[in-house]
């Protein structure tokens, strides 16, 4: 499994109910569906599985705005 497929499997199984993870893709806009102390919750999670750390100043809308945004993200930082 990729960073892209963890990434959305991570977040399709935590955070989204089974009829939001049918219409959910990895372009969507995670600012839109998840609040802030669920975002902040999923950046810890993958800090933790990826054994990376986030700098706060990379909590933007290009880094944490959909999946691909996400796993191109976690992705320069196990580069």
């Amino acid at each position: 499994m990729n960073v892209q497929e963890k990434v959305r499997a991570h977040i399709v199984n935590t955070f989204l109910t089974a009829d939001d993870a049918d219409s959910f893709h990895d372009d969507d806009d995670l600012l839109e569906i998840l609040n802030s102390l669920q975002i902040l919750r999923m950046i810890i999670d993958f800090e933790r599985a990826f054994s990376i750390k986030i700098d706060n100043s990379e909590f933007t809308t290009e880094n944490l705005g959909s999946v691909q945004k996400l796993a191109a993200l976690i992705s320069r930082h196990l580069a």
